[in-house]
This record gives C-alpha cells, structure tokens and sequence, in this order.
C-alpha cells in the first residue's frame, strides 16, 4: 500500500522550502523509514531473512528523516564496508564520535548495514579470498557503528536501543555465521577469532543489563522490540559459544530473570524464556 501511494519516492528527493509541503514531505519519508525497519526486523526475528521485503531496500543516497542537525542522506556520517581495507584492525579498534542524527536516524543507518549482513551471508557465490576479505569490512563497519550508539554521560536526546539492539542482533547473526563457516573449513583461527567476537558482545549485553537493574527499574514499555529481542539472542549466544563458569551461570539467570519481567506485558518473551530453558536442557 505505501508503495502504491509512492511513500518511498519521499525519501529520494529534498524537502521543500515552503513549510506546509516540508511538514507533509517529512511525515511520508517518517511513515516509509518505519515501515522499511518494521518489516525487516521482523523477517530477521521469525524468518531468519530468508522471506523478501515488500518494502524496497534503503540505499545510500535516501534522506534520512529529519535529523537535529537539519537533512541528511543514509550514506553520511557513516563508515562502510568499501570504506576500509580488509586489513583494517591491524591498525587497532574503529574509533568515532557518537551520532549526532537522532535516535531514529540512527535505527535508519543500523538497518541499512543489517542488510549488508543478510546479503553477506546469504551470498553463496564468492570465492573463499573474495567472501573473507568482504567480511574483514563488514566486520569493521559493524564494529565502527556501535561507537555512534553508545551516547556520552548525560548527552543522550533520545533513546538509541533500537537502534544499538538491531546493530548488535545483526552482529551476532554475523559472527556465528563466520564461526560456523571457519568451523567447517578447519579455520582454527577464524572461527576462534569470531567466538571471541561473541563473547565480547555477549559480556557488553550482560554488563548493560545489570547496570539496567541498578537504581531505577528499567522502562520495559520506553523499550524498542528489537532491544527485547537482544537479551534472548544474547541468551542464545551465551548458551552456544560461552565458557561454562560462574560468571556464565550468572549471567544466564540475569537474562531469564529479564525475560520473566517482560512476560506480563509481552506473552511472546514467556515463549522466548522457555526456548532457553530447553535449549540449555538439550
């Protein structure tokens, strides 16, 4: 339907001067921009992306809704994968400031660079050479974007789980997907190298949801779907790939404990929660 009505053209043209058409212009593009995440963090949620979007795919040249620092296009203020060598973090960690676009800007660009992870995985058709140096870049994409969704103490106009959940679900899907495939080739490094990948996000989730349990109760209906989403794919990750420790078991019950929260208002995480438990037990 919004295809039919041409919302998706709104995002390929400038806003105009005058202010009534610009106020029109900017609620089409808002409309089109939630659509376009709605449907694909869905398909990503119960399809694993393999159905395809009715929804046209953003690219690099669409605006972005508009932002506190006036009209931008998704490809600014943004590192890509054809950005970077495939070398990269030999020279140490992507660094970069937090994203002065807005929360929902922000939710835009984590979409476009979950589409380059779907396309990666799912491109069967590349050489090994080829596909291990396209994922050396999107790696370093992926990782440059999460400094641009962690605000500063008391800088955050907004709220950037959504837009941090989807970036981070879509990286997990990523590095398992490079572990299983190094695993497969006997690439000891590889997929040793992509564990330690997980891990590392998993200890970040872990870390922010304690501190989410410090002091104020966390604002479960404030809460984007996709950061619900992050604790069970945290969860899931922390099953597969994590040491079996304390801090494992720990960090475990801290996530069925937040799931267990989420079960009055949304039935779905009480399915989420039992899913765990039997992968745990199988």
């Amino acid at each position: 339907m919004a295809q039919i009505l041409g919302l998706q053209e709104s995002v390929r043209k400038p806003l105009p001067k005058e202010r009534d058409p610009q106020a029109m212009l900017e609620t089409e593009r808002c409309i089109w921009w939630a659509i376009v995440i709605v449907e694909r963090n869905i398909n990503s949620a119960w399809k694993k992306n393999e159905l395809p979007c009715a929804s046209s795919p953003p690219q690099l040249e669409d605006y972005l809704p508009l932002t506190p620092t006036g009209e931008h296009r998704l490809s600014e203020d943004l590192v890509l994968p054809q950005d970077l060598d495939a070398a990269w973090s030999s020279a140490g960690p992507l660094r970069r400031e937090f994203t002065k676009f807005g929360s929902f800007a922000a939710t835009v660009q984590s979409t476009y660079l979950a589409g380059l992870v779907v396309r990666h995985v799912q491109d069967d058709s590349r050489d090994l050479s080829t596909r291990k140096n396209d994922a050396a870049r999107l790696e370093g994409a992926l990782q440059s974007y999460l400094c641009a969704l962690i605000p500063p103490a008391g800088e955050a106009k907004g709220s950037y789980c959504g837009a941090f959940g989807i970036r981070t679900c879509m990286a997990y899907y990523f590095h398992d997907h490079e572990f299983e495939l190094a695993s497969s080739y006997g690439d000891t490094m590889g997929a040793s190298r992509a564990k330690l990948a997980i891990e590392s996000m998993v200890r970040t989730a872990i870390s922010m949801t304690q501190v989410g349990y410090t002091g104020s109760p966390i604002d479960f209906h404030g809460l984007a779907y996709w950061s619900h989403r992050l604790i069970p794919d945290t969860a899931m990750m922390h099953i597969k790939h994590g040491e079996r420790n304390d801090d494992w078991q720990s960090g475990l019950n801290l996530m069925k404990f937040y799931l267990r929260g989420l079960e009055p208002r949304f039935k779905l995480y009480g399915r989420k929660h039992d899913s765990i438990v039997r992968d745990l037990n199988s």
